[in-house]
């Protein structure tokens, strides 16, 4: 089962356990919160019986967003999506996968080999997509160590997403000179590092690629993990540290033949 978290952490969590649920400052919602800036009828949930969720704004003053985008239309979220509504943020979760959502520090000091192998190692020697949510969860999909994936709704794609907010080519996922790229497509909705909508970044072992519903953890080639001094080891590496959001340099996309507009 789902739940809502309230980021400022003094406030007790909600359990999805019903399909609709209203948020606003009237006492007569499903969730009140009495605070300025929310409206009396802010903000609804629609929770389905496959435990997809759908946000949608009901005409409020100051607008919904989620991870700091404004919600329109109904729009599904997803576990680690925050939904802010004035000052208030609330981040819908997953206890299931907790420990896979764990921060990398947490999960080295409780279990010191699961970050080595299970996080962020991939069980070949090439990068490799491992799906932790959504229909293609469990799978593992490398990546051809001079090649490319193109994720998409098309059947054509080599990860195919379905989903009606994804879309037909939506985004692209490469390997150049040991090291993995990512870049969207000028898709719809959008593709997401670590909950920052990205167009062009370098992915690093552990990092979370997510398109609409479906998350990918980026792992990376065992192979790095035999020089544990070496400044490609993954616990260790310069390249992890410095984030998961690093930009392209200035025409990598150029060398890059395999993207098609």
């Amino acid at each position: 089962m789902l739940r809502l978290r309230f980021n400022d952490r003094h406030r007790s969590g909600i359990w999805l356990s019903e399909p609709r649920y209203v948020i606003g400052r009237n006492p007569s919602n499903t969730i009140v919160i009495d605070e300025e800036g929310i409206s009396d009828f802010h903000a609804e949930l629609i929770v389905e019986a496959d435990n997809r969720v759908y946000l949608t704004d009901l005409c409020s003053e100051q607008g919904t967003r989620l991870n700091g985008d404004r919600v329109e239309l109904p729009t599904r979220i997803v576990p680690t999506d925050v939904i802010q509504i004035g000052d208030v943020e609330l981040e819908l979760t997953d206890p299931a996968h907790q420990m896979m959502r764990m921060p990398d520090d947490a999960v080295s000091v409780m279990m010191p080999a699961f970050r080595e192998v299970s996080v962020t190692t991939s069980p070949y020697d090439a990068w490799t997509l491992y799906a932790t949510s959504g229909d293609l969860l469990g799978r593992r999909y490398p990546v051809p160590p001079s090649g490319n994936l193109l994720l998409g709704r098309s059947h054509g794609s080599d990860i195919v997403l379905p989903g009606v907010h994804i879309s037909r080519r939506h985004a692209q996922v490469w390997c150049t000179e040991g090291r993995l790229f990512v870049c969207d497509l000028d898709s719809a909705s959008g593709t997401w590092v670590n909950r920052a909508k990205v167009s062009e970044v370098e992915l690093h072992g552990g990092d979370d690629l997510r398109i609409d519903h479906v998350v990918f953890r980026i792992e990376a080639p065992c192979s790095t993990l035999k020089d544990r001094n070496g400044r490609e080891a993954l616990i260790a590496g310069d390249a992890h540290q410095a984030g998961s959001a690093s930009r392209l340099a200035d025409g990598a996309l150029s060398r890059f033949a395999g993207r098609q507009h």
